[in-house]
């Protein structure tokens, strides 16, 4: 159950990003995602065995929604422009 709060505010930051076509982020956050997942489960199955593939899905969802809302917060709050000096 620990993934349910990452999966649905992965949700909300996709869809967010997808209405500022953002289609390219969404598919890099996936594939770094999907990794997370391989090699998780990879190292926690043999130590844990089905509890390890609930944490290595748990991290999945986590990881993507954190990559996710940086992206969009990237994309929503640009750096701060310098004021224009008079005269230019």
């Amino acid at each position: 159950l620990m993934q349910i709060p990452f999966h649905f505010a992965g949700m909300v930051v996709s869809n967010a990003l997808f209405s500022r076509r953002r289609y390219g982020i969404v598919a890099v956050v996936a594939a770094a995602g999907l990794s997370t997942k391989l090699i998780a489960s990879f190292l926690l199955v043999g130590h844990f065995g089905l509890v390890g593939l609930v944490i290595a899905t748990g991290l999945f969802y986590a990881v993507n929604f954190i990559l996710l809302a940086l992206a969009l917060n990237r994309n929503v709050m640009p750096a701060p422009k310098e004021p224009a000096t008079p005269g230019q």
